[in-house]
């Protein structure tokens, strides 16, 4: 609104470029002062709708979620392969129904936990019933055999899965949050 404000008042001034300076030595990567805690400051010209992955629909949102949340597996588009992330290997039986997934050790969410299966069966179960639930419609049960192991059982087989479980949707949130409104989280 400021920007608005100086292009609509502010011609001839300067005081539009001197606010642009300003701001843009505000934003990016950094130390804050009293806390010594990393902070990453991004400008945001639009209200964000929401930061929940499974509501994620706007590019804003689901970018915004990128930065604070990760997947099992994720699309690179310079090799054109899908790679590991959270998961750092996977099969699948030779009928594409069963897909079995082992995380990485040491993983943790921002408040310390360390990731578990639960937490991505706690993730992946949360999505039914939400705006991008359509991304587990072909699942029929996901489990956690081993705290660090996932297995998802598919109705039918899939040859998108493991892309589908590259979107924003499918991220992984810690079990903890179970039932915390988004604005707790």
């Amino acid at each position: 609104k400021a920007s608005e404000l100086l292009r609509t008042y502010g011609g001839g001034t300067g005081a539009g470029e001197r606010f642009a300076e300003w701001m843009n030595g505000r934003f990016g990567f950094g130390k804050e002062q009293k806390e010594g805690t990393d902070v990453l400051r991004l400008p945001v010209y639009q209200p964000l709708v929401t930061l929940d992955p499974a509501e994620a629909v706007f590019s804003l949102s689901g970018h915004m979620a990128l930065q604070l949340f990760d997947r099992l597996v994720q699309f690179d588009a310079e090799s054109g392969k899908i790679v590991p992330a959270l998961a750092h290997h996977w099969e699948s039986g030779a009928d594409g129904l069963e897909w079995t997934f082992h995380l990485r050790k040491g993983v943790q969410f921002h408040n310390g936990n360390k990731l578990t299966a639960a937490d991505v069966v706690y993730s992946v179960e949360r999505l039914k019933g939400k705006r991008n639930g359509w991304i587990v419609r072909s699942l029929d049960r996901v489990s956690a055999p081993s705290p660090r192991v996932v297995k998802f059982v598919l109705n039918k087989p899939n040859r998108l899965f493991l892309r589908f479980l590259c979107s924003i949707a499918m991220s992984i949130l810690p079990l903890d949050l179970a039932g915390l409104p988004e604005d707790e989280f």
